[in-house]
């Protein structure tokens, strides 16, 4: 990548700032890396979370599971691009599993397939049907909260990359337990306080967390309460007062 045509180009214009913002501890190293910073000019700024938007809000949720037949069945749900990169093939084949324990659950899945503004299908996507699961597609912002609504636990599966995570900080806000991949940025956003890790890739590890969590009203309970409380740390107060503890550090001496 270092030698793609823009590459100079880019790195150059990322050292005429004076600050750099990477959204996690992750993001900081693989970007300091990638571009070759230097450390002291960036700083960890978190991605932020709208807690009026995102909230608990059961007719909302249940108004969508009328439209979409789910009934009171619990729902496994993901939102976020359909690809490989982030763990699609793995929530189904842990869903597979899953289903075989659980035959009552269902998987609802939504965002573009691949590709961000690709509303056509794919493989991943015939994949979800095939086994049963409810694919919706891209869905519009003023529907995106009831839809995080509707679901009982929220996955993310993520295989490589995943800077921050913020479907997992939506879903938490909605008060919605996480299970996600030991991956990336996942668990500074996600710490185990709040949520689930499984090894990534591991779709029996997968299956077997969502089995417990879905079976153990004491935990879910319990991780539901704390999600709500760990989406607190990304509203956007507490980015503005980070961005302004930043600030008060004054401009530092750039470096070529």
């Amino acid at each position: 990548w270092s030698h793609f045509p823009l590459y100079g180009l880019y790195r150059w214009t990322l050292q005429q700032f004076d600050w750099a913002f990477p959204v996690s501890e992750f993001c900081l190293e693989e970007s300091a890396q990638f571009w070759k910073l230097t450390s002291d000019r960036m700083r960890v700024l978190h991605n932020g979370v709208n807690l009026e938007q995102f909230r608990s809000d059961s007719a909302a949720g249940n108004a969508l599971r009328d439209r979409f037949n789910l009934g009171s069945s619990p729902v496994v749900m993901y939102i976020g691009r359909v690809c490989e990169q982030k763990g699609t093939d793995v929530l189904i084949d842990a869903y597979v599993r899953l289903r075989e324990r659980m035959p009552e659950v269902r998987l609802v899945v939504a965002g573009p397939a691949e590709l961000f503004g690709n509303t056509g299908s794919s493989p991943l996507v015939e994949s979800i049907r095939a086994v049963g699961g409810l694919y919706l597609g891209p869905v519009d912002e003023s529907e995106l909260a009831a839809t995080y609504n509707l679901a009982t636990v929220f996955v993310i599966a993520t295989r490589r990359d995943e800077m921050f995570g913020m479907a997992a900080i939506e879903a938490q806000a909605c008060g919605k337990p996480v299970v996600c991949s030991r991956q990336g940025g996942l668990p500074e956003v996600i710490p185990e306080t709040s949520g689930i890790h499984f090894p990534v890739g591991d779709s029996v590890a997968l299956a077997t967390t969502l089995e417990r969590v879905l079976t153990n009203q004491f935990l879910y309970d319990l991780l539901s309460k704390a999600a709500r409380e760990n989406a607190m740390r990304f509203s956007w107060d507490a980015v503005v007062r980070e961005l302004e503890q930043v600030c008060s550090e004054g401009s530092p001496l750039r470096k070529p």
